[in-house]
């Protein structure tokens, strides 16, 4: 394989990482799939996955907590994957397992695993602004850093409101800082777009909507990730509808899916 070839597949390993960093457990498109699907009419649920149904939906009220759109801080919390598609989506019935350490109370500074592959690195958990200023790709063994860092979470999001960071993005080889890969920019933009009522493994829960719209623009790839997360108040993701693009040098796209729910019990 040449370098060239090389250097675009760890272009495409680490895009789709941070793709699901940038989604704080996904980053690709909820927006694609769900326009394709009617929304619940005369009581009619709307089947997002075997297991996985949205039994209402109506315009957004009150607001959404910060907090809430981030995993549990010092806890470890279970997802099973109900549909995946492509590469890298994982198989139907997988568990992925999300820990979340508390590295600096008075920092906010939190590091999130997302399985054994990727680890996002949070400030600002639990005050006004919550940002990304790293993800690590263990797999790759690639670090992206976001310079300022990325804005993830508000400490409210109003209804229909938005929360948007951008950044430049730099890939380097982990362990070896300054030794770049490829470099960018990234954008990631949240909105709260619906109150619902899902049903899932978990019974039947009033979730908020919202959606999350990353994008990276680098030399040799460019990705398009967009995420739909239904958000129980007071304790945070319970379901997840993730979709992604990815062009390298301009060829043939890959796209991959997954929808997958919170398993472990609620608090």
């Amino acid at each position: 394989m040449s370098h060239r070839v090389t250097i675009v597949t760890r272009v495409v390993l680490l895009l789709w990482v941070t793709c699901l960093g940038a989604g704080l457990m996904s980053c690709a498109g909820g927006d694609q799939l769900r326009s394709e699907r009617a929304s619940p009419v005369g009581g009619a649920a709307v089947e997002i996955a075997p297991g996985f149904e949205v039994l209402s939906s109506g315009p957004p009220t009150a607001e959404v907590r910060g907090g809430d759109l981030l995993p549990p801080i010092d806890d470890e919390v279970e997802w099973t994957i109900l549909l995946a598609k492509g590469p890298g989506a994982g198989a139907p019935g997988e568990t992925l397992t999300v820990r979340s350490e508390l590295v600096n109370a008075s920092a906010g500074a939190v590091k999130v695993h997302e399985g054994a592959d990727q680890t996002l690195h949070l400030l600002g958990v639990g005050k006004s602004i919550t940002t990304m200023p790293s993800t690590d790709a263990h797999r790759d063994e690639a670090v992206s850093r976001f310079s300022p860092p990325l804005l993830v979470a508000s400490a409210t999001v109003a209804p229909s409101g938005v929360v948007e960071g951008n950044a430049d993005m730099v890939v380097e080889a982990m362990g070896k800082s300054g030794r770049e890969r490829d470099r960018g920019t990234a954008t990631r933009r949240l909105q709260f777009t619906a109150d619902e009522t899902i049903r899932t493994g978990l019974g039947e829960l009033a979730c908020k909507r919202v959606e999350i719209h990353f994008h990276a623009k680098l030399r040799f790839a460019e990705a398009e990730v967009r995420t739909t997360r239904w958000i129980l108040p007071g304790v945070g993701p319970v379901a997840e509808e993730e979709h992604e693009r990815i062009v390298v040098l301009g060829l043939i796209p890959r796209e991959s899916s997954r929808v997958m729910t919170r398993t472990t019990p609620l608090p």
